[in-house]
């Protein structure tokens, strides 16, 4: 085996690994239970997986902005999220048969949503963007749009103080 192929494996399982520990934190934040409730994202499937597209619409373009090793971990761990997903779907008893159109729909939401929540969160107004982006895409009921939006905008505040030596080890500040 050549030097050049070990260097290139070994790179590969450390992005795998950095792309384990922030999935994890994204799966861990999206499940804070400050962000469910009578009028926040409703503690269903589709709610959870809004929860994971608004953490992940967070951290990715932070990755993307970390050099190669940050574009090859957020490529990593954007499989893993959707690996994720597809597994959850077949918990709830989704076959083989529609397994790949329902995964294509999810992907299309996920990235939608992801899409929006950026603009939202890169206008003067975040809050209240973000809060209308909920409101829009039915994340929230009107009534906690609002709040989730302060929690969502306070989480995004706190990624660029981590350092791309921290992130590219698979520290997430949340």
């Amino acid at each position: 085996m050549s030097l050049l192929r070990h260097f290139k494996r070994s790179n590969r399982r450390k992005s795998e690994e950095v792309a384990k520990r922030l999935h994890h934190a994204i799966v861990g934040k999206a499940r804070d239970p400050v962000l469910f409730g009578e009028d926040k994202i409703p503690d269903t499937f589709d709610g959870r997986f809004n929860a994971i597209c608004l953490y992940s619409a967070l951290l990715f373009p932070r990755l993307e902005k970390a050099g190669e090793q940050g574009q090859a971990i957020s490529r990593i761990l954007n499989d893993r999220v959707f690996s994720d997903i597809d597994g959850a779907l077949r918990e709830t008893g989704v076959g083989d048969a529609s397994i790949a159109r329902k995964v294509r729909k999810l992907g299309e939401r996920f990235f939608g949503l992801a899409r929006a929540a950026k603009e939202a969160l890169e206008s003067e107004q975040a809050v209240e963007s973000l809060a209308n982006v909920f409101e829009r895409n039915e994340v929230t009921s009107p009534g906690g749009a609002l709040e989730v939006a302060e929690i969502i905008v306070q989480d995004a505040q706190m990624l660029p103080s981590v350092a791309d030596e921290a992130l590219l080890a698979g520290k997430a500040p949340w």
